[in-house]
């Protein structure tokens, strides 16, 4: 009954979540999507949140490219002058004092990161780690072997991780379009501007529109699940006013119950009655 009665639309970061694992939020995203598969209820993204996916996950994938390149030019420049100064005409072998060139490397980059603002950069953060733990982990494993100890097997190793990565985002975020049915819905210009007017980004206040819309013409209730604190969970109750309803992850199945056990109407008639919940 309750899967009749309301569904969800997930903002891109609960998606973008599933897919990267992130740690910080990854036990609620994990804790929803059990709460989703045993109700079955029906969960959407707007179009808009679904290019928006697929445009970070290639960002992401472009950032750890650059990574592997930098970590590959800067090494083979200095295996270049220690094979020259050995008389030899094949890069020299990885060795000890690689380890200082790599600390180096992966240093300036988390430096790099640290500038930037948490949330948007916590993915890049973890990945830069996990490459930063293998490329360690892997040389003081392979450094007593004249045989797996070459700079051209480390980074033919250190570029299949980073395909095995890579893939394993795109993989995720496959699954969760074949579950996720992409909603081309148009918000009323109105209901946009007047989200906005609440202090929301316009990119988010199109996208509550776009659910607020669909709730309307579909006369389902329409949850908005997303962990974006600041611009959309920590406003809920301002959303409300507009008749559109949000709620963080852990909670969005809760909302939803609240909503049938308080009102037990479709929006056509229960709208009048939203501040009960």
């Amino acid at each position: 009954m309750l899967r009749k009665f309301g569904c969800f639309f997930l903002d891109a970061c609960v998606v973008l979540t599933d897919v990267f694992q992130n740690k910080e939020y990854k036990d609620k995203v994990e804790k929803f999507n059990k709460n989703i598969s045993e109700e079955n209820i029906d969960c959407f993204t707007t179009k808009s949140v679904d290019n928006e996916c697929k445009n970070r996950i290639k960002q992401i994938i472009e950032f750890a490219g650059t990574i592997v390149v930098n970590l590959k030019l800067k090494l083979a420049h200095k295996k270049i002058i220690e094979s020259r100064d050995r008389g030899e005409h094949v890069f020299a072998p990885m060795a000890e004092t690689d380890f200082e060139l790599i600390e180096q490397i992966f240093v300036e980059k988390h430096k790099e990161l640290k500038s930037h603002d948490k949330d948007v950069y916590s993915t890049e953060k973890e990945l830069l780690s996990a490459l930063e733990h293998w490329a360690v982990s892997f040389l003081e494993e392979n450094i007593r072997s004249v045989k797996t100890r070459s700079f051209e097997l480390f980074f033919y190793n250190l570029t299949d991780e980073l395909m095995k990565i890579c893939t394993d985002f795109q993989r995720r975020f496959d699954i969760n379009k074949s579950l996720l049915d992409p909603k081309d819905v148009v918000p009323d210009t109105a209901d946009v501007d007047a989200i906005k007017g609440i202090g929301i980004e316009k990119k988010d206040a199109y996208n509550v529109a776009c659910v607020k819309k669909y709730q309307t013409k579909n006369d389902i209730w329409s949850v908005f699940v997303s962990l974006d604190y600041k611009d959309i969970v920590l406003k809920a109750d301002e959303l409300k006013k507009h008749q559109v309803l949000c709620s963080d992850p852990i909670h969005a199945i809760h909302r939803l119950k609240r909503i049938y056990r308080k009102i037990g109407e479709p929006p056509s008639k229960g709208l009048i009655k939203i501040h009960l919940i």
